[in-house]
């Protein structure tokens, strides 16, 4: 199976680990500045051994493309592994459609409006949908050391990647991915499940932003009431959207259950979360403040409160002012 991976971040390469270590043949596409360090290859290793080193391979790409016209029907898949913002920067995903007409595409970006912007380029029965369940960052993490420098990552236990789509896309993926030792497994409901988790989850990260990243700053101030209103509001939007409920999710949804989840989480992850989370996050912040956007749009087509909504992006609007 040939697959290629769109982006050669902690994402992709910690997929592409796995699609190796089944027997993949697996390339990239990438911009210019990325190609010689991709071609070069990549230390990739999993933090949930104790020792690391002995899960560390260098993950050498079968090709490395720069050119989304040059992508061709040569593959059995694509994988689109790049932040939201970036399907909708310049003509490369059109470009790379229009050369690649047959090949079967499963998309891992969390947008609210990403497979309606994907399903102009790509017919239905060629699209489906993965939801990425590990973490994955490059290490060392700014401030600290690492005993391998390269792409580190952890899967929680129980907790399978998860996919969605046409079953001839997505049952090949699932295999390859068991085959190399990641817990994979298809969702029916994948598509409106991700999409209300991406709308929790993308509002808390934007309250705690605007909180510095810290946790502890985050629980004392107006920022963790402000992020969770926020996410109310997106969720109900994103049930109007894809005609499902979300009440279950959002009684959770309160200040004192955070603050919980804020004290526990740190202590259940082998790497310091509260760094990983804001170099992950800055990293990808247009996501965040795109995502905000795009829940503010829907919700006034549907006529529903955007109000926290709206407090939030402007929080991060004014950070943002002289990026």
């Amino acid at each position: 199976m040939r697959v290629l991976i769109v982006g050669a971040g902690a994402v992709g390469q910690t997929y592409a680990h796995f699609l190796v270590k089944s027997g993949c043949e697996v390339g990239f596409l990438v911009k210019e500045a990325y190609a010689d360090q991709t071609r070069q290859g990549t230390h990739v290793y999993c933090v949930n051994d104790t020792e690391p080193q002995r899960s560390n391979s260098l993950l050498v790409p079968t090709e490395v493309l720069t050119e989304p016209s040059s992508v061709g029907n040569n593959w059995d898949q694509v994988w689109i592994c790049v932040a939201s913002p970036a399907l909708d920067t310049g003509n490369w995903l059109k470009t790379m459609f229009s050369s690649c007409t047959q090949t079967p595409v499963i998309s891992f970006t969390p947008g609210p409006t990403d497979r309606s912007l994907l399903l102009k380029h790509v017919a239905k029965e060629r699209l489906a949908t993965g939801l990425i369940t590990f973490l994955a960052w490059k290490n060392p993490l700014p401030g600290q050391t690492a005993e391998i420098d390269g792409i580190a990552f952890w899967c929680p236990s129980m907790v399978p990647n998860q996919f969605d789509g046409p079953a001839d896309i997505v049952n090949p993926a699932i295999e390859r991915l068991r085959i190399g030792g990641l817990a994979a497994r298809r969702s029916q409901r994948l598509t409106r499940q991700a999409a209300k988790g991406a709308s929790v989850l993308l509002c808390i990260i934007a309250a705690l932003e605007t909180a510095q990243w810290s946790f502890k700053e985050f629980g004392q101030s107006k920022a963790i009431s402000m992020g969770c209103q926020a996410a109310q509001q997106a969720l109900m939007i994103t049930a109007r959207e894809h005609d499902a409920h979300s009440r279950l999710l959002s009684t959770f949804i309160r200040p004192s259950l955070m603050r919980l989840f804020l004290t526990i989480a740190p202590r259940l992850t082998p790497m310091e979360l509260e760094p990983y989370i804001a170099y992950h996050f800055s990293k990808v912040g247009s996501q965040t403040r795109a995502a905000l956007q795009s829940w503010i749009k829907l919700g006034k087509q549907h006529n529903l409160p955007i109000s926290a909504l709206s407090e939030l992006s402007d929080a991060l609007n004014i950070l943002h002012k002289y990026d």
